[in-house]
C-alpha cells in the first residue's frame, strides 16, 4: 500500500471509535432533563462514523469519499454546537464534575467561557 492507501485505512479506527462510543453511550442512563441533548450527541456520534466509513471509500468510489468528508464536516459543527447548548446547561443547572470524572476531560474547566 502507499501512503495515502494507509491513512485512509487508518480511518477503521476512527470509525470503530466512534461505533464503540455510540454502544456505549446506549448504556448509560442520563437525568431526564438531559435526555434531548444526549440523544442529540449520540446520533452526532453515529454520522461521524458513518461519514468515516464514506471516506474510507477514496479509492473505489471517490464521489462517496467526497460526500463523507462534508458530512464528517458538518457533523463536527453540529458536536460544536451542541458541545456550547450543555455547556451552557450545565452552567444553568450548576453541574461540575469532580476532577477524577470522565466527563471531566471534555467539559472541565470550561464553564467560565459560556455565557447564560
Amino acid at each position: 500500500k502507499n501512503d495515502a492507501q494507509k491513512e485512509i485505512a487508518a480511518l477503521e479506527t476512527y470509525e470503530s471509535a466512534y461505533k464503540n462510543s455510540v454502544k456505549e453511550m446506549l448504556a448509560l442512563e442520563v437525568p431526564q432533563n438531559y435526555t434531548n441533548q444526549y440523544l442529540e450527541l449520540i446520533n452526532v456520534f453515529n454520522n461521524l462514523g458513518y461519514a468515516v466509513s464514506q471516506m474510507q471509500e477514496a479509492f473505489t468510489d471517490p464521489a462517496e469519499a467526497a460526500v463523507g468528508i462534508k458530512e464528517y464536516l458538518n457533523q463536527a459543527e453540529r458536536y460544536g454546537s451542541w458541545r456550547v447548548d450543555i455547556l451552557r446547561a450545565f452552567k444553568k443547572d450548576g453541574v461540575i464534575f469532580a476532577k477524577n470524572d470522565p466527563a471531566a476531560s471534555l467539559f472541565g474547566g470550561q464553564f467560565s467561557q459560556i455565557s447564560q
